[in-house]
């Protein structure tokens, strides 16, 4: 009779996760509880554990939800309120350079109205010139000084 001559197959491949421990001892077991398996204390004990351990985690996770919501409000209440400095500071800006454009209109053109006022002193002219850029330019330091206070 010949021999009969086994064929080798290879290793066989071990999954990694079948190669570390399991966190949990129960979890290879069938999910499948019987009627008969209620009936045992044991059984009842380790599912009035897991209940108990379910519930100090929803306590736990309800504790954090609150804290979340509590700085949730906290921090809406800073933002409305960064807001609204921000807007006003914002609208103090505008004013701000619109006062220095009417600082420097006035300074600009009464200085070109008092150079001009030299031109027609001769034409009987350069009196009212002359009053109308010392005005524009007391008008421009009178806003400059308003924008200080």
């Amino acid at each position: 009779m010949p021999e009969e001559i086994q064929k080798d197959e290879g290793s066989n491949i071990i999954p990694r996760r079948a190669l570390g421990v399991p966190s949990n001892p129960y979890s290879n077991l069938k999910r499948e509880i019987s009627e008969e398996d209620l009936k045992s204390p044991a059984v009842q004990r380790i599912l009035l554990g897991e209940v108990d351990k379910l519930e100090n985690k929803s306590l736990l996770l309800e504790d954090q939800l609150t804290v979340k919501s509590t700085d949730y409000s906290t921090l809406q209440s800073k933002f409305y309120q960064i807001d609204k400095e921000k807007s006003i500071l914002e609208e103090k800006l505008k004013k701000s350079k619109s006062q220095e454009i009417l600082y420097s209109f006035c300074l600009a053109a009464g200085s070109v109205i008092i150079g001009f006022a030299k031109m027609v002193w001769d034409k009987g002219l350069g009196e009212i010139f002359l009053v109308l850029g010392v005005f524009l330019i007391i008008g421009g330091i009178i806003t400059k000084a308003v924008q200080w206070k």
